[in-house]
């Protein structure tokens, strides 16, 4: 039963929108893994062993050598995406 009152959630504002969609444009600009392992670094707070246990489900020194190139390689894209660096 619902205890909100019944009311219809408030629509996004433009603002919000446009904010959505340009997530969405830097998600597919990093593509999977680094989107990944960028949001588990920058967003979750994991180290870089967490992440490669948790996304390829490997440990070791080479699969944290792995995701921290991938989260060198996704570092540069949001740099050149938010306008920080030149496109190479």
């Amino acid at each position: 039963e619902a205890v909100d009152g019944g009311q219809l959630p408030e629509p996004l504002t433009d603002r919000q929108a446009k904010a959505r969609k340009r997530l969405v444009q830097i998600e597919r600009s990093l593509g999977r893994q680094m989107h990944c392992v960028a949001q588990g670094v920058l967003v979750d707070g994991k180290n870089l062993e967490l992440i490669a246990l948790e996304l390829f489900n490997r440990h070791g020194q080479n699969a944290s050598r792995h995701c921290g190139r991938l989260f060198r390689d996704a570092l540069d894209v949001l740099a050149v995406e938010y306008g920080l660096a030149g496109r190479s």
